[in-house]
């Protein structure tokens, strides 16, 4: 600011009087501001997304729960219902096979007709078991570890009743609590059973042992028995093993079967438990809640 002044006789001040002073500009058109502004700006949005982010995962969890908790109702009510209709038809056709059999006497003709019936009577018989093996696998209160084996024991018991051969179960460091997928459940099941048949019907031994080890990750189970072994190499042993084969590669699992003449066999399946929990967590679906 500059200021000049006139004298008496009318003559401009050669020099000017000067005042210097500063507007400073509003301060939300400082640059200072501005970029706090900014920064919070970017802050909120970041905060506001991240809230919707989880609001997100919680509704996908609640959503994949419900979904979890209504397969398992299906499962549970597919289960009893096939249980009554399968069980019923399969009850009734095993016994009307045995009321003709009983009703035919000692002729050619008879005895070709009661050997038919006999082989109906084995059919009804063989798939009460596998329907029985699928009516476990369905229902979700028998997804645990501890039910697989119980199962598979309930099983061994019965086969080796009437035979000389001294069966034992085995658990090592498996948890109580470990549920397992319904698929895995079931292969492992049958595969399990056709080792355990092989014993009864091949190996002529005298001890079986089936064995649960959890370590490291790995889950193994192992049918173990004494008998005359076989060579894993040779031809003409059947389909049993290449199903057995097939089924663990399905679970993306391993089937490792070590014999040899006159030392028994070991049938080992080995699998990871990232493969063989329920919807592919560990710890998560590890415990019944």
């Amino acid at each position: 600011f500059e200021v000049r002044g006139y004298d008496s006789a009318g003559n401009l001040s050669k020099e000017a009087a000067r005042i210097l002073f500063r507007v400073n500009a509003p301060f939300w058109l400082q640059a200072r501001y501005q970029l706090l502004a900014v920064l919070v700006l970017l802050a909120l949005g970041w905060y506001i997304h991240r809230l919707r982010l989880k609001q997100q995962v919680r509704q996908a969890k609640v959503i994949a729960r419900a979904r979890s908790l209504e397969r398992d109702w299906m499962r549970e009510k597919t289960s009893r219902d096939y249980h009554d209709q399968m069980g019923h038809q399969l009850t009734k056709i095993s016994l009307y096979s045995t009321l003709v059999a009983q009703s035919l006497n000692g002729s050619t003709g008879d005895q070709q007709v009661r050997k038919y019936l006999d082989k109906i009577t084995g059919a009804a018989q063989r798939l009460g078991s596998d329907s029985r093996d699928f009516i476990w696998a369905l229902n979700p209160q028998k997804d645990s570890l501890v039910d697989l084996e119980q199962h598979l024991k309930e099983f061994a018991i019965d086969l080796f009743a009437d035979s000389d051969i001294e069966f034992s179960v085995i658990r090592n460091d498996c948890p109580d609590n470990m549920l397992l997928s319904m698929d895995w459940r079931r292969n492992v099941t049958l595969i399990m059973k056709e080792a355990l048949h092989n014993v009864m019907k091949h190996s002529e031994a005298d001890m079986v042992k089936l064995t649960f080890y959890c370590s490291e990750g790995l889950i193994r189970i192992l049918v173990c028995d004494n008998g005359k072994g076989f060579n894993p190499d040779s031809e003409g042993i059947g389909n049993g093993l290449d199903n057995m084969q097939s089924r663990a590669t399905k679970l993306g699992a391993e089937l490792i079967i070590e014999s040899a003449v006159g030392i028994g066999t070991t049938v080992e399946f080995l699998a990871r438990l990232g493969e063989t929990l329920r919807n592919g967590e560990k710890q998560a679906v590890g415990s019944r809640q």
